[in-house]
């Protein structure tokens, strides 16, 4: 049997960190090994830890960021697979016996990755929840998951877990200029194949895994398992990015973009989905900066958008208009909508 090795990288997340470690341990299909790496805690993390029995490993190493967490991980790993996972979601009890399954009926495929739900802070599943509560490209292309994936991949049912899954496979590396959505939770990639690919990029303090999978879609066909496989907690804070980053996570969203063009040559669609990507992030960039009142930064951004194509929808028109306002009359409309009545 395939042995395959769970990642949690954590800072500070003593508050889910037991909850996502035991939905390792539960799993159907048995990890050989859970590696908590904690990079740089200064909570109870390794007092947690210190709790379970083996399969659990725990590795510390000074805060350095979650690209060299994951790297360092990998190196000690001893699993022929590799599973990611974060420190405050929670992983379906048949993760990883629906991945292997998957895995196993498409062997050209070196790296596959499911769908999600989203949990409040308490972890209560919210319904209807799934990658399209938190993915912004499903929303602005008014796509459901498998409609977006069957843009460019093929449409299979496979039998796994006791249920049939729906499963998209082939080259995703188009449709990730449009947006990144791939989470590392719901990931699991050869590791062979990830030393091919190349470590996560150090460089990223914030959403090194969005430039790492556009490398490894440049390599290597996908599957998308449509099934949620875990469950993503929103709401604390504890998360390794949050609200505040909105505006970094973007910009790397842009440089990793960039990187990626240069990453094959493009094909006339390929080059025009680059662009249409662009003109998406800087829309988000704009409206991001307007949230943290920074209206010049908001109309450089539009005015960037702008020349990559973007539309005079009224939701563009009006971060414009609202980009042309002062920070300070920004902040006094921001609070004047949140009085009530």
């Amino acid at each position: 049997m395939d042995s395959i090795s769970v990642i949690i990288p954590t800072y500070n997340s003593g508050l889910d960190l037991t909850e996502a470690v035991e939905s390792a341990l539960a799993q159907t299909y048995a990890p050989v090994e859970i590696i908590v790496i904690d990079d740089g805690s200064t909570d109870d993390t390794e007092e947690i830890c210190a709790r379970f029995p083996a399969p659990v490993r725990y590795l510390k190493q000074p805060k350095t960021g979650v690209a060299a967490a994951r790297n360092r991980a990998v190196r000690e790993a001893k699993g022929t697979w590799i599973a990611y996972q974060d420190a405050d979601d929670i992983a379906e009890p048949t993760r990883l016996e629906t991945q292997m399954a998957v895995l196993k009926t498409f062997p050209h495929v070196r790296w596959c990755f499911g769908n999600g739900s989203v949990m409040d802070p308490d972890g209560r599943t919210i319904p209807g929840t799934s990658l399209r509560s938190l993915v912004p490209v499903f929303k602005e292309m008014g796509l459901a998951e498998e409609e977006f994936f069957a843009l460019d991949l093929q449409a299979h049912t496979v039998e796994a877990a006791g249920k049939r899954h729906s499963v998209f496979t082939g080259d995703m590396f188009r449709l990730l200029f449009l947006g990144s959505v791939v989470f590392p939770s719901a990931t699991v990639i050869a590791r062979d194949f990830m030393l091919e690919v190349g470590p996560f990029d150090e460089q990223f303090r914030v959403a090194s895994d969005t430039e790492f999978f556009h490398r490894a879609a440049a390599k290597a066909p996908v599957a998308f398992i449509a099934t949620p496989l875990f469950r993503c907690r929103r709401g604390h804070g504890t998360n390794l990015t949050g609200a505040r980053d909105s505006t970094r996570l973007i910009l790397t969203g842009l440089e990793s973009q960039r990187r990626a063009a240069a990453l094959r040559p493009l094909t006339d669609a390929e080059a025009e989905t680059v662009r249409v990507g662009r003109q998406r992030i800087y829309e988000r960039l704009a409206y991001a900066h307007l949230t943290v009142y920074r209206p010049r930064e908001a109309r450089d951004a539009m005015r960037r958008a702008y020349a990559e194509g973007a539309p005079r929808s009224a939701h563009n028109l009006f971060v414009s208009a609202a980009a042309c306002l002062p920070a300070p009359l920004l902040r006094l409309a921001h609070l004047l909508k949140r009085l009530p009545g």
